[in-house]
């Protein structure tokens, strides 16, 4: 690979970096410490290409509260660099030990920086990190911090706490990411190690490896503010080997080319077991889609039933009372049976007016159909408000976006009541007009059906009347002519009715059917709000699993970028300048073409 397709994949793995940072994870997947290191190794890869070969060592003193790192630090260098105490945790921010001649990087560590002239130190960075088993969750994150961005470690434990399991967690994964881990066990009586640490460090490997030397330091009867003498042997021993690395620059960057390709390859297994979780995700997201849009559809059914029976008299009603209107225009006789009937008109109004008198509830007349408004949007409001809980539940249970629906989130998702009745108002407005609309198409067209029906049930009508007084020999009176004005159009109206009962049932289970969809869109509407949320959460997974398929899959680049890091760090004093990388403005997390800081 040429140097140009090199810089090339080299502001690649910037855009990795800076996706990766900027992605809004869900929380079971934020905790994965995979997760959490594939950012770290992708920052810190960033970091060295740009800061080059040619930048000092870093190198940690690292260790479990109280273990005595910061009086250790302070003595090897001899003046205190961060106070030590008996509160604990005490270092609460890492410290970082500068030569004056790499002042660039001093802006882009995330610490406390003190600068020294001594050139003994020069070619390293010594940091006093916070404690990894902090009972304060910021000094952990940023003891995470330093283990990735350290290219070598000086552990310290004390004796009486070097069982616990926190301090072999984490030299275990010392040992597992290959960078050079110095160990000294402090307060030990007598100056010797215990056997029992001795049988646990040799079931990990031995003290023989690389960098995993074994110090002891005795207990010291001195106070916080005393430094430990510098001629205590053991003391001699850690200087004179950090000394080493720092008098040996081809040492130090051969280091820093092997730590590079072993973050490398760290980050290509990472990304290939997160890539089968993201996949194993998206299959569960899929099937929680499925299930919530379940839950509405069953929802909306559960409701049809209780709802059909609020509808079907106000549609007869309406069908029936449009269509008798039209039936009443074609009858002939229909002023004089009116004017018949006025003395019982004014007899039903004045009934009407006493019971009102009396403090009786009087139903006011309804034209048209009547909204149904409270029982029914109550029967919608409470099978919505469940089935949201239900969805709740779900979502806040289900690892693939456990974590994401905040309660503010699930206050956007579900209908408030303010807005559910303003969205019912709607549909039953919608469902009043459509009524009404089909009503009087359908009594239209039974009108132009029944005209003939109406007249010649009339003639029959009055027909039968007259023959039968003919035949009996009587002679038809006023009253007679009156009462049959009357009482044959009701009955061509009850004949006309008779034959058009199939058709309103059949517009009846129309009308229930437009009653139910309008109900089911409310369902849907709130169906697409869950949906909607799931669908960004699977665009994001998507969006993670072409990435992570992409750093899996870029093994070849990764090497060759591996191996022109090692080129520049055995080229000793031919590394680009510090000033030439820009280091003061993209070395660190903060930088333009780092991305954002911190977690999303």
């Amino acid at each position: 690979m040429n140097e140009e397709r090199i810089e090339q994949f080299s502001r690649r793995l910037a855009e990795w970096q800076r996706e990766l940072e900027a992605f809004r994870w869900p929380r079971a997947m934020s905790r994965r410490p995979a997760l959490r290191e594939v950012r770290a190794i992708l920052r810190e890869l960033v970091r060295r290409w740009r800061e080059g070969a040619q930048a000092p060592l870093r190198v940690a003193v690292f260790g479990p509260t109280g273990a005595g790192k910061s009086k250790l630090l302070s003595s090897l260098v001899g003046r205190v660099l961060s106070p030590s105490g008996y509160r604990r945790p005490f270092t609460r921010r890492p410290v970082y030990l500068l030569h004056e001649e790499w002042g660039l990087l001093a802006p882009t560590l995330e610490g406390k920086v003190e600068l020294h002239a001594d050139d003994a130190w020069r070619s390293l960075i010594l940091i006093d990190s916070p404690d990894f088993d902090s009972v304060e969750i910021a000094n952990r994150d940023e003891a995470e911090r330093i283990l990735g961005e350290t290219d070598a470690f000086l552990f310290v434990v004390d004796s009486l706490k070097y069982g616990d399991a926190s301090t072999w967690e984490y030299l275990d994964r010392l040992f597992s990411i290959g960078k050079p881990c110095w160990i000294l066990l402090n307060k030990c009586e007598g100056g010797d190690a215990p056997a029992d640490f001795r049988e646990r460090l040799e079931r990990r490997g031995g003290p023989d490896g690389p960098g995993r030397t074994v110090w002891t330091l005795p207990e010291l009867a001195i106070d916080d503010e005393t430094l430990i003498p510098a001629d205590l042997p053991a003391l001699v021993e850690v200087r004179e080997a950090l000394l080493r690395l720092a008098g040996d620059p081809a040492q130090g960057r051969a280091l820093m080319g092997e730590v590079f390709r072993n973050d490398w390859g760290r980050l290509s297994r990472l990304a290939g077991d997160l890539l089968e979780v993201a996949r194993s995700s998206r299959a569960k997201l899929d099937d929680l889609d499925a299930s919530i849009a379940a839950r509405f559809r069953e929802g909306a059914e559960r409701l049809r039933p209780r709802l059909a029976g609020r509808v079907d008299p106000a549609v007869r009603q309406e069908v029936y009372r449009r269509w008798l209107e039209r039936i009443e225009k074609i009858d002939v006789l229909r002023y004089p049976r009116r004017i018949i009937a006025l003395p019982f008109e004014g007899l039903r109004a004045m009934v009407r007016k006493l019971r009102g008198a009396r403090g009786e509830d009087v139903a006011p007349a309804r034209d048209g159909l009547p909204p149904a408004a409270d029982v029914g949007f109550q029967l919608l409001e409470a099978e919505i408000l469940v089935i949201c809980e239900e969805c709740r539940q779900e979502l806040e249970s289900r690892s693939p976006v456990k974590g994401l629906l905040t309660p503010a989130a699930y206050k956007r998702l579900r209908f408030q009541h303010e807005e559910l009745l303003r969205r019912y108002e709607e549909s039953m407005s919608e469902f009043r007009e459509w009524v009404a609309g089909e009503a009087g198409h359908l009594a239209g067209s039974l009108t132009a059906g029944t005209k003939l029906k109406f007249i010649l049930a009339q003639v029959i009508f009055n027909g039968v009347i007259i023959g039968a007084q003919i035949h009996t020999g009587g002679a038809l009176s006023l009253l007679e002519i009156g009462v049959d004005s009357v009482v044959s159009p009701l009955v061509a109206k009850a004949v006309g009715m008779a034959i058009s009962s199939d058709e309103v049932k059949k517009f009846e289970l129309r009308v229930r059917e437009e009653h139910h969809r309008l109900f089911a869109a409310i369902f849907a509407e709130c169906e697409q709000r869950f949906r909607g949320f799931l669908r960004e959460a699977g665009e994001g997974l998507d969006r993670l699993t072409a990435l992570l398929e992409e750093i899996h899959g870029s093994a070849g680049s990764g090497e060759a970028l591996c191996d022109a890091y090692a080129r520049a760090a055995a080229a000793s004093g031919k590394g680009a300048p510090l000033e030439d990388r820009g280091s003061s403005a993209g070395a660190s997390r903060g930088g333009p073409d780092a991305g954002g800081e911190g977690e999303p």
